[in-house]
């Protein structure tokens, strides 16, 4: 009669520090973008191959007002179809793997914008194969600039492969 107590109990703490070693998504900021401000409230995080270099990978990280689906996150025409639409506002940072910054992208209004590394800054928190998490923030105002944004948004991902 004791066995079975005792497995259920182990069974019960094993699945606990399961569900507790998982990371679960969230993001609190905004992005500005032309005098109009969205609340991130979604974030997903992805490895993908280094676009430059195929024995590297880069972490995609994109901060939404909304969810992206695992068909937008993997299809660059699914995702512009949800731009097109105005049903998305989004940004998305890449990273290395170590979280050094690598460049971004805008997404709005029916537009993207690509950014550089050393356009916005970066707090790592936690930055490895299995969570990114940290502070970004960017700010671009320039006369030149095709699109005029700020963002400031805090986050925490699992990474997805």
């Amino acid at each position: 009669m004791k066995t079975p107590v005792l497995f259920l109990c182990v069974l019960t703490v094993l699945s606990g520090t399961s569900v507790s070693a998982q990371t679960s998504a969230s993001v609190s900021g905004t992005l500005t973008v032309d005098g109009k401000t969205f609340k991130l409230l979604r974030v997903r995080a992805q490895e993908r191959p280094n676009p430059f270099d195929d024995s590297k990978k880069i972490i995609r990280v994109v901060l939404s007002d909304v969810p992206v689906s695992d068909k937008a996150m993997n299809d660059k025409d699914a995702l512009e179809d949800l731009i097109l639409d105005e049903k998305l506002h989004a940004i998305e940072f890449t990273f290395t793997t170590d979280g050094e910054t690598f460049g971004g992208e805008l997404y709005y209004n029916m537009m993207s914008y690509i950014f550089q590394a050393g356009t916005f800054d970066f707090e790592k928190k936690t930055f490895n194969s299995k969570t990114a998490s940290g502070k970004v923030s960017a700010k671009e105002e320039s006369k030149s600039a095709e699109m005029h944004f700020k963002v400031v948004a805090t986050f925490t991902a699992p990474v997805e492969r």
